[in-house]
Formats: C-alpha cells, sequence, structure tokens
C-alpha cells in the first residue's frame, strides 16, 4: 500500500512537471506548425495511461458505479485525463478548423486539473478542505463585510474624486477594483485617489478591509485545528488497530501461555495483552514479551 502510495505521488509529481515543461519546449514541424516536445509528450503519454488503468480499476471494483461516476473527486479524475484522448481523436481526423483549434487548446488547459489529484492522497488538503467547509458561516461573513465595503467606499471614491480634472476614477467598475486592491491591503498603485476627501475616505477603506479580515480569522483558525486534531486521532486510532493486528497474529504463532485455555478466554487474553504492549509502546515503556514453552 505504501508503495503504491509513493509510487502515485511520484507519477503525480512527473506529470505534473511534464505539465509544465511542455509549456516552454514547443517546437515546429517540417510545416511550421508549432507541436509538442517528443519525449515529454511520450512521458504524457505513459502518465496518462497509467491513470486511466488506476481510473478504470477504481470504477470496476466499485460497489456502486453510479455514485462513483458522480463523485467529485472522480469527476476530477475523469476531466484530467479525457483531454489528452479527446485530443488524440480529433487530431487523427485531422480537423484543422479555428474553433476545432480553439477546443483543442482549451482541453489541453484543462489538464491542470491533475493537480487536484493530491487532494485524494494527501491528508493535509483534505484537512483543509474540511477546515473550510466547517467555517463557510465565517466565510460568508467576510464575503459579506468585503462586498458591503467594496460597494460603500467605490461609490464614495467615485463621487469624491470627480472634482479633480485629472482624476484616475473613471467609472464605478473601475472604483470597484481599486476598493478590492484596498480593502484586501494589496494596493497595486495603478488607481489612487488625488483629493483631500478621497485619501481619507481611502484610509478608511483601508481600516475596515484590515478589521473585516481579521475578524473571522479566529473562529476558521479554531475550526482548523478541530479537523486537524480529529484527522491525527483518527489516524492514530488506524495505527494503533494495525499494531493490535500485528501482535495478536505475533502473539497466536508464539502460543503465549495467556493464550491457553477456551478458545473465547484465549482470544480475548491475547487481545488483552497485545493492547497492554501497545499502550505500554506508546508511553515509551518496553512491551511484554512471550515466552515459548
Amino acid at each position: 500500500m505504501y508503495i503504491y502510495y509513493y509510487y502515485f505521488h511520484f507519477l503525480l509529481a512527473v506529470d505534473l512537471w511534464e505539465f509544465q515543461r511542455t509549456r516552454y519546449a514547443d517546437c515546429n514541424d517540417a510545416k511550421g506548425n508549432l507541436v509538442e516536445h517528443t519525449t515529454l509528450e511520450s512521458i504524457d503519454t505513459a502518465c496518462i495511461i497509467w491513470f486511466t488503468v488506476e481510473y478504470v480499476l477504481r470504477l470496476v471494483s466499485s460497489s456502486n458505479k453510479l455514485r462513483f461516476v458522480f463523485s467529485f473527486m472522480n469527476i476530477v479524475d475523469f476531466l484530467a485525463i479525457v483531454p489528452f484522448y479527446v485530443v488524440l481523436i480529433l487530431g487523427a481526423a485531422q480537423m484543422e478548423l479555428a474553433n476545432v483549434q480553439q477546443a483543442v487548446q482549451a482541453l489541453r488547459i484543462m489538464r491542470i486539473a491533475r493537480i487536484f489529484k493530491l487532494a485524494r492522497h494527501s491528508s493535509g488538503l483534505q484537512t483543509l478542505t474540511f477546515a473550510l467547509k466547517s467555517s463557510l458561516k465565517e466565510l460568508g461573513l467576510l464575503l459579506m463585510y468585503m462586498s458591503v465595503g467594496i460597494f460603500l467606499f467605490s461609490a464614495l471614491g467615485y463621487t469624491l474624486e470627480q472634482s479633480h480634472p485629472e482624476t484616475m476614477f473613471t467609472s464605478i467598475p473601475q472604483s470597484f477594483w481599486w476598493a478590492i486592491i484596498t480593502m484586501t491591503t494589496v494596493g497595486y498603485g495603478d488607481i489612487y485617489p488625488k483629493t483631500t476627501l478621497g485619501r481619507c475616505n481611502a484610509a478608511v477603506s483601508f481600516l475596515c478591509g484590515v478589521i473585516a479580515i481579521a475578524l473571522p480569522i479566529h473562529p476558521i483558525i479554531n475550526n482548523f485545528v478541530i479537523v486537524y486534531s480529529k484527522q491525527r486521532v483518527i489516524e492514530t486510532a488506524a495505527k494503533h488497530e494495525i499494531e493490535l493486528m500485528a501482535l495478536r497474529a505475533k502473539e497466536e504463532e508464539q502460543e503465549c501461555p495467556e493464550a491457553i485455555g477456551t478458545a473465547s478466554a484465549g482470544s480475548r487474553s491475547v487481545w488483552d495483552s497485545a493492547a497492554e504492549n501497545v499502550t505500554n509502546v506508546s508511553k515509551g515503556q518496553p512491551a511484554h514479551k512471550c515466552k515459548n514453552n
């Protein structure tokens, strides 16, 4: 299992690296058309074949195939591999229409969805996803506060700057952009107020943006800590369960004295002994050893 886990991550990393390299390693064919590098295209083909086989095997072994197909992560997996075959079919059909070429380019961009395959095998990304799901209320409040502030300060900025002959606030949508980058403390500087009242409005919008962002941060962090702690407990419990099963099998093979007796009593004794060993190991104490008769 661990070999497959690390091999899958290695193959996914190679595939993502190849996807980035192909953006800079394109070359021209004999007709002057832009084509991908041959070696990188071969690597991409091998990775796609592996991901396709993995997807088909999981689909075949699934008990509920309809639920499997419409699962979010499986949809991501499907969208990550299907552009390769669509481009292959269109290329084999030798279609050179402009709209077909644009569709091919759009499908090639969709290959970036492969990055989301990491979420299936990364406990850290799963923890972050669960934490964000449990913080939807706080994120909604943040979005509401920011939306109100953006509408308010963009309208004020546009109105206050109209008296200046060289104003940069030429429209309300452009003022929206200024309010967003100001309240989020980005501050590109491409648009800025020139009047005194406009600068006062900018200062107030900056302070309100800092406060609006800071208020829901603490509950979101608390939710992340709770989800992370639960995830650690689950992982620790699973690890201990594996250790218990291994110790139980080992003691049954060694025929410990505690296991002699009736089947039920022996099974219970072996299990209790294994549980005690795991507890001692987790506390840093040596495990009890069974002596052979």
